[in-house]
């Protein structure tokens, strides 16, 4: 290695870790703005999808093709409000849905005791959110 380059971090993104245990848990890690993503990558926040049993599958093109439903969003897990209190960090996950609070603390723990952290879960909406599609704008 040239003097010119210095390599600073010899660990693995922790973002990339908890995509993995997120898709392990049978989450879909997702951006922040609540679109799918497929591959891990390093990020200071994501977003966190879920299959939600209430959704139906949608029609399009006058009924004739169907699409798979809408994923739930959970909420977005942030990792770039990372706050130490004498070495332990805290992260935000904030959430969409008072339905989805239960899911929220249940996961939170999870991870929590897998990452030896600490998470605050922030309600942001009473009303929970839906995935979006790539292409798509919400109005």
């Amino acid at each position: 290695m040239s003097d010119n380059v210095t390599f600073v971090n010899y660990k693995e993104s922790i973002s990339i870790k908890v995509w993995r245990y997120l898709t392990l848990k049978g989450y879909v890690p997702a951006s922040s703005i609540r679109i799918k993503t497929n591959d891990p990558q390093y990020a200071k926040a994501f977003g966190i999808l879920y299959k939600n049993p209430e959704a139906k599958k949608r029609n399009i093109f006058f009924g004739l093709i169907k699409r798979e439903p809408r994923m739930g969003f959970l909420g977005v897990l942030s990792f770039d409000t990372v706050k130490c209190n004498l070495n332990t960090q805290i992260w935000d996950f904030e959430i969409y849905g008072t339905k989805c609070v239960a899911m929220a603390k249940a996961l939170a723990k999870d991870i929590a005791s897998e990452f030896n952290i600490k998470i605050t879960i922030i309600l942001v909406s009473e009303e929970p959110l839906e995935e979006i599609f790539e292409g798509e704008f919400e109005a």
